[in-house]
């Protein structure tokens, strides 16, 4: 079944059974049901980039923004992406090295920069920002992002494994409203070491927070 279906040894196969008795096998990815958020992510690198945005899964690009999605969109993923996922590594292209392709049903475009979506471990998938044959090369700065986009899908796609999206999402909002006080606190007990003109932090004084950020 896993080779007639192409899935490889250890990756997840959901079963399911029909009233008639009937048994069907599917592929399972926990990016699947993260496919809109997904391309919501890329639309947004699109927009902040101007670069072609795509995000895969273990089997095929499932997202896409920018680029022609006839040759790139639902297209099995090249072997060159399935070894950048396993090294479980960023990647950017620098000029002279190798273009690897995001498919084999393209050679329009190559990688630019890569970042592997990791769930406790495991490969989901990867966020990727590409390039064609006369764009620049992208920068650090491009890679950063791609690797925060795969952390956030990250997150949702283990909310997903977990099945409580709502929970892990207010655990995140709680953090970050803890993480929040306890800086605006720390400002606070230092105000009386900041030069006069300084005040503790406030709505209507946000100086000190804008000025430690």
């Amino acid at each position: 079944i896993r080779h007639t279906l192409r899935i490889k040894e250890g990756s997840p196969l959901e079963i399911y059974t029909e009233k008639d008795g009937a048994v069907t096998f599917r592929k399972y990815s926990p990016l699947g049901d993260l496919q809109d958020f997904a391309s919501q992510m890329c639309d947004s690198i699109r927009r902040n980039t101007g670069c072609i945005a795509a995000v895969s899964d273990r089997d095929s690009i499932i997202a896409q923004a920018g680029g022609a999605k006839r040759e790139l969109l639902d297209k099995p993923n090249s072997a060159e992406l399935e070894q950048l996922m396993e090294d479980r590594k960023l990647y950017r292209y620098a000029p002279g090295g190798d273009k690897l392709k995001p498919t084999d049903h393209s050679d329009r475009y190559h990688l630019g920069v890569a970042a592997p979506i990791l769930c406790q471990g495991d490969i989901l998938g990867c966020v990727m920002m590409l390039l064609e044959e006369q764009s620049e090369p992208l920068s650090e700065s491009d890679q950063r992002l791609a690797s925060t986009v795969a952390s956030m899908l990250a997150c949702d796609g283990e909310a997903k494994l977990l099945g409580d999206m709502a929970s892990l999402h207010g655990y995140l909002a709680a953090a970050v409203t803890v993480c929040f006080r306890a800086m605006t606190l720390s400002i606070n007990a230092q105000a009386n070491m900041l030069p006069i003109s300084w005040k503790p932090w406030s709505p209507e004084n946000p100086t000190p927070l804008a000025a430690m950020c």
